[in-house]
């Protein structure tokens, strides 16, 4: 992974950078993400969940195709 992913939903943003960190955003109350919420206690479920979902799609987007035969 270069750089950083990130997650939306309809509520959050979840980003995984490079470096290690995990900011999360609760985009309802701070529309410009601005405040990381990753250390505070209140979000400590979010933040899992985001981290799933993350990590399932990466697996998903990542999984190898089926082989077709041109034939």
């Amino acid at each position: 992974m270069y750089g950083w992913k990130t997650l939306r939903s309809e509520q959050y943003r979840y980003v995984v950078e490079a470096n290690g960190r995990e900011p999360l955003y609760d985009l309802d109350t701070d529309p410009i993400a601005y405040r990381d919420l990753c250390n505070d206690a209140k979000y400590v479920t979010i933040l899992a969940t985001m981290r799933h979902k993350r990590i399932s799609h990466q697996l998903i987007s990542e999984r190898p195709l089926q082989k077709t035969w041109p034939y």
